[in-house]
């Protein structure tokens, strides 16, 4: 049997079992899961404490899920901003030098071209004292990384 608060529940509201078939039920039962994490609407709705409680949750997690999202989104785009930024305040600060240096107009074009079309430089080739992870290494293998570096030497 069931305890007096959920005599009734939602399944029991939404779904003639006899009209609706599995399909339908699943699909059902998956667009209200979407409309909890959306300002969508649906209708079906919570009957008892217990689908009540569960809805709530069900909510809260979307807004946690939604919130993570938008979070990941804004951090983005203010790293890109910032990046913007940087490279714009060095154009400026590049173009005001040529300026108040009065560079001509052709070596000012020369080294605006030269800067849109460089390629960026090499990554930096990093010593292993460079690399942090390593001085938590054991011995033995520090030694095989070393085989390793060396071997064509060998």
């Amino acid at each position: 049997g069931t305890i007096g608060l959920f005599d009734v529940n939602w399944a029991d509201k939404a779904f003639d079992v006899d009209l609706h078939d599995l399909t339908y039920r699943y699909f059902t039962s998956f667009h209200w899961s979407v409309t909890q994490f959306t300002p969508a609407s649906m209708e079906v709705t919570p009957r008892n404490s217990l689908e009540r409680i569960y809805n709530i949750g069900v909510i809260l997690l979307g807004l946690c899920m939604f919130s993570s999202f938008v979070s990941s989104i804004t951090s983005s785009m203010t790293y890109l901003t910032k990046r913007n930024v940087e490279r714009r305040q060095q154009t400026d600060d590049l173009v005001g030098y040529m300026n108040d240096k009065k560079f001509t107009l052709r070596l000012k074009k020369d080294i605006s071209v030269y800067l849109m079309t460089a390629k960026p430089k090499k990554r930096r080739i990093l010593q292993e004292s460079g690399i942090a992870a390593f001085k938590l290494l054991p011995d033995n293998l520090l030694e095989r990384i070393h085989i390793h570096l060396h071997s064509d030497v060998l």
